[in-house]
């Protein structure tokens, strides 16, 4: 019978034990927030941005200005030394680059210019048929222009065009009036005219020399050269009249 007591004293404790309060109450005042482990993202570094190739240039410039003037201001060894260091890698720089653009000249016949080419002998003949051709082209126009020369006889700079103006006429046959504004003489042309208003038409701000291309049948005139030019400025104003002016002949 004690045994059977002891038993129930036991299992009445366990019960009461059951309805004590635990350590850790309910209730909102000791709501736990759950424990949520949040994934750290690792943080990039901004890329940086690509140089453009003027940007390149520009830096390589600065960099060997920089290192000129410190080397310069303080010609140690080491400052010296690294600005031929600079200067060396722009020298190989421009090196490949001359290589390659020759490399490209020599695949793409379009950037051939006759006239921009390096042989000596080319040159020389490439001159020589130009002037045949502005030969050709002047004879061409003197047949349908001649000239006007406008001058005075006190004005030094008529004196010394007088010449170049014979060369050039007698060279590619055009036939040369001379018109005095002062009633004055040219040794050249000796058979000026006296001017009958037409200097004033033509030549309204009163520059001498000048000199003009008349064509007698239409009556077109053409300014050939304001003030004093040489022969060869001349010869090229005339051939530039006559390429763009073909309807001229």
């Amino acid at each position: 019978m004690g045994k059977i007591l002891s038993v129930l004293l036991i299992l009445q404790g366990l019960a009461k034990a059951d309805t004590l309060p635990s350590k850790e109450p309910g209730g909102w005042l000791w709501y736990k927030d759950p424990i949520i482990k949040v994934k750290k993202e690792k943080s990039t570094p901004p890329s940086k941005k690509k140089k453009t190739p003027v940007e390149e240039v520009e830096l390589i410039k600065k960099e060997f200005e920089e290192a000129t003037a410190e080397a310069l201001i303080s010609p140690t060894f080491e400052n010296v030394q690294r600005a031929q260091r600079i200067q060396t890698q722009i020298i190989n720089r421009s090196e490949e680059f001359s290589k390659m653009w020759q490399w490209v000249v020599l695949q793409d016949a379009s950037h051939w210019r006759a006239e921009g080419h390096g042989n000596r002998v080319h040159r020389e003949i490439y001159k020589e048929e130009e002037q045949k051709k502005l030969n050709r082209n002047l004879k061409c126009l003197s047949k349908s222009f001649g000239l006007f020369l406008f001058f005075k006889e006190s004005c030094p700079y008529c004196h010394a065009f007088a010449p170049i103006v014979k060369v050039f006429a007698d060279t590619h046959g055009f036939v040369v009036k001379a018109v005095s504004a002062d009633h004055g003489k040219l040794a050249e042309f000796p058979s000026s005219a006296l001017d009958n208003g037409t200097i004033r038409k033509l030549n309204p701000e009163s520059i001498f020399p000048a000199l003009f291309l008349i064509n007698p049948t239409t009556q077109e005139v053409i300014p050939l050269s304001w003030g004093m030019n040489a022969l060869s400025v001349l010869e090229q104003q005339a051939s530039t009249i006559f390429e763009h002016r073909k309807d001229l002949v």
